[in-house]
């Protein structure tokens, strides 16, 4: 015998959704004299009249948070856990089911994030890339432009220096008749090398 208290707990219980079963097991009753019950005083589901679509609603318009991917699968995995501890595996079966879908979504929620990180260090790598080659280039032209600035300079002092060649004489290239000084022939000589 239960007290009408024990009875009027499982019955709201079981019309909130709760299985028959898991009714019985966590108020101490009798699976066959719950069914009774339930059939006498009309609260069987069966029983129920159909519920009204338009109450639905108010799931989506329920201001609660919703839990996280991480906060339903660890309620998945007690609940398989509470299932299988009870000899319910059917339950706990589900319950595994729906976790490794969470948990799969979750890899792959994982693996789009990793080739998005990826993809972007990829992008930021090419760009790197470029602004070297360009610097590079800048480089190169720089270099080419201070080559030309040099040569064309180094044309300039050279016919500079064809226009004003040192006045004095030349000493003529070919020796005279008469037999060459020492100092003479020492300034043929730096004569000589300097052409």
């Amino acid at each position: 015998m239960r007290s009408p208290e024990t009875w009027e707990s499982a019955r709201a219980a079981y019309l909130a959704g709760e299985s028959a079963q898991s009714v019985c097991e966590r108020f101490d009753l009798g699976l066959s004299a719950f069914r009774d019950r339930a059939r006498r005083e009309g609260w069987r589901r069966a029983d129920a009249p159909d519920p009204d679509p338009a109450a639905d609603d108010d799931l989506f318009d329920d201001p609660a948070p919703l839990p996280s991917r991480e906060e339903m699968m660890d309620t998945l995995w007690r609940i398989a856990a509470r299932a299988l501890r009870r000899g319910r595996t059917a339950e706990a079966h589900r319950c595994l089911a729906a976790h490794a879908r969470l948990a799969e979504q979750a890899r792959a929620d994982r693996r789009a994030e990793q080739h998005a990180e990826a993809e972007a260090k990829t992008v930021e790598h090419r760009g790197a890339v470029q602004r070297i080659r360009a610097i590079g280039h800048a480089a190169r032209d720089v270099r080419d432009a201070a080559l030309d600035r040099a040569r064309e300079a180094e044309r300039e002092l050279h016919q500079l220096h064809q226009l004003h060649r040192d006045s004095g004489e030349v000493p003529a290239t070919e020796p005279p008749d008469r037999p060459l000084t020492r100092a003479e022939r020492r300034r043929l000589e730096k004569m000589k090398r300097k052409r």
